[in-house]
């Protein structure tokens, strides 16, 4: 069965996986200072401001290695990019309306969280195009011989609009396969503890979305007390503690877990005067409630306490019943040849019986005993 638990709290555990993704993108890391060059003539991207220059974006051409004024952090949103420039804490934004018309459409902002600061680069073998989210025909451009950088509606591939980004080791940007990983997986269980029989469905959700592999094995590290499907199914089968684990499927054992704990299955919580345990050859051992003050069910073994106090253990059980079997006959009347004679349990009707003898292996008492039955009729 399902679990169905009678208690509802949501424990959404957030356990930390890798996995290993792979996918074309620039290789461009968070943190990393990046400097900008025009193909067309030497020089760097910098921010007019810090080279004094009236214009807010300039191409800065007296220098032969980057100013401090060129280092830009580029970081990832979505599919685009913004650039901060790491001296002044600025971005380069898209302007609609500009003044100077040299150097039109492209200003600074202190906030980088406008579609306006936000640029695609595009791989134009051998250089990179960048170009305004907000308004895709325009392109960073380089006014030709000259140090106003602007953001031109172009389709050519002129020398002045081919651009180069290098980290700050000098090596350049790459556009190519990279390795993507998972950051986290988020388990959500209904309940950490469960009874023996039932299930409960773990389900996982991870983290970036577009991770393609988002795979995990799953695993019990007690599969006497718990089995865990391929899907996430734990079925409880013995009383216990178990940890399940989820280890990432890219080969890297990299993995999480989670305790989960088991209790042994209480049949006592019914009004009915049998129990009827069904072993694995076929048998079946009727229990008098009447008799059972305790009876749990945990794997293949039942175990109870009796109402004199003894302790009754019965292995290789298949299942526990309450209600009376159809291949079980009614009796009218048994009793047990021994001490315990004075405990006669309460009569049942006999019905469809063939046969002039039938024998029954019924426990009571603690005690393995054979029973004499008197049927209706004839007797």
């Amino acid at each position: 069965m399902l679990l169905n638990h009678r208690y509802n709290p949501l424990f959404a555990l957030a356990l930390l996986l890798a996995s290993t993704q792979a996918k074309a993108a620039w290789n461009i890391q968070s943190g990393v200072k990046y400097y900008i060059t025009c193909a067309y003539q030497s020089g760097y991207v910098c921010p007019g401001s810090a080279e004094g220059s009236a214009y807010d974006v300039v191409y800065q051409t007296k220098y032969t290695s980057p100013p401090s004024s060129a280092y830009w952090y580029i970081s990832k949103s979505g599919d685009a990019y913004t650039f901060e420039n790491c001296e002044t804490g600025e971005y380069l934004t898209w302007v609609d309306e500009y003044n100077q018309t040299s150097c039109k459409y492209l200003t600074l902002a202190s906030s980088g969280t406008a579609s306006e600061a936000l640029w695609t680069i595009t791989d134009g073998g051998g250089f990179q195009s960048i170009r305004s989210v907000a308004q895709p025909a325009y392109q960073f451009n380089l006014r030709k011989d000259s140090y106003m950088m602007g953001c031109y509606e172009s389709q050519s591939t002129d020398a002045n609009e081919q651009f180069h980004i290098y980290a700050s080791d000098g090596a350049e940007i790459e556009y190519s396969t990279i390795t993507v990983r998972v950051t986290s997986i988020s388990i959500e269980a209904e309940t950490t503890s469960l009874e023996a029989g039932e299930e409960l469905q773990l389900t996982a959700s991870v983290s970036p979305d577009d991770a393609t592999d988002p795979s995990v094995v799953w695993s019990s590290s007690d599969e006497y007390v718990a089995t865990i499907s391929k899907t996430g199914l734990l079925t409880a089968h013995a009383s216990g503690t178990t940890t399940v684990t989820a280890t990432a499927n890219d080969g890297g054992g990299v993995s999480a877990s989670i305790e989960m704990t088991v209790s042994e299955s209480s049949y006592l919580e019914h009004d009915d005067d049998m129990l009827y345990l069904r072993r694995s050859d076929s048998t079946v051992v009727v229990l008098p409630r009447s008799y059972v003050t305790t009876g749990t069910y945990s794997g293949s073994l039942f175990r109870a306490t009796l109402a004199d106090g003894g302790d009754y253990e019965l292995k290789a059980v298949v299942d526990v019943e309450t209600d009376t079997p159809e291949d079980i006959p009614s009796l009218r009347s048994y009793k047990f040849n021994n001490k315990y004679n004075s405990q006669v349990f309460t009569d049942a009707e006999c019905e469809d019986v063939s046969g002039d003898t039938l024998r029954l292996e019924v426990a009571g008492i603690g005690k393995w005993l054979t029973a004499s039955f008197q049927l209706g009729g004839e007797g």
